[in-house]
C-alpha cells in the first residue's frame, strides 16, 4: 500500500462491503475482497455507523476513491460503464490539450526558442571583453633537450 491512508481507507472499505447486500458482495470477485481483508490496517477502527446513510457521513477521500471503483467496475450497468469511458475519454483528451496548450510540441517552436536562446547568448559573449590571443609554445626537438639537461647537470657540479 502506498501509505497509512488506503489501508485506514481499506478498514472503512471493509466495513462497507459487511454492510451492503449480499447480492451486490457476489458481483465483487472473491479475489478483491480478501486483497482488501490483506491490506487493511489492522489497529484502525472505522468511525462509520449503520442508523446513519453512507451519503451523510465523512469518509476518507480514498474510501470515495475505492469505493467508486468498485462501483464503476462491478456493480454499474453496461450503459453506465460506456458513460464512464466516454467521460474518461473525454477528460484525457482535455488534459491533453492542456499539456498541448502549455508545452509546444512542434519541433519547429522549440528549435526556434532555442535559437532565440543561443542567439542573446552569443549577444551577450560579444559585449564581454575577452582575450583571444593564443600563447606561443616553444618546442625543441630531443637532441637539444638532452644537451640543455647535460649543460644544466656540470654547471651545477662545478
Amino acid at each position: 500500500m502506498r501509505d497509512e491512508n488506503y489501508s485506514m481507507a481499506l478498514c472503512e472499505v471493509e466495513y462497507i462491503l459487511n454492510n451492503t447486500d449480499e447480492q451486490l458482495i457476489k458481483m465483487i470477485p472473491n479475489s478483491f475482497i480478501n486483497w482488501i481483508g490483506k491490506n487493511k490496517s489492522k489497529t484502525y477502527k472505522p468511525n462509520l455507523r449503520n442508523d446513519i446513510p453512507i451519503e451523510s457521513q465523512k469518509l476518507l477521500p480514498e474510501t470515495e476513491a475505492i469505493i467508486s471503483v468498485i462501483y464503476r467496475k462491478y456493480w454499474s450497468s453496461e450503459e453506465e460503464k460506456e458513460k464512464y469511458i466516454e467521460e474518461n475519454k473525454k477528460y484525457t483528451e482535455y488534459e491533453e490539450l492542456q499539456k498541448r496548450n502549455k508545452y509546444p510540441t512542434d519541433i519547429n517552436e522549440i528549435l526556434k526558442k532555442n535559437t532565440n536562446q543561443s542567439q542573446k547568448i552569443y549577444e551577450n559573449e560579444q559585449n564581454i571583453p575577452m582575450e583571444r590571443s593564443l600563447t606561443v609554445v616553444k618546442k625543441e626537438n630531443i637532441f637539444k633537450r638532452i644537451i640543455n639537461k647535460i649543460k644544466k647537470i656540470i654547471s651545477h657540479t662545478s
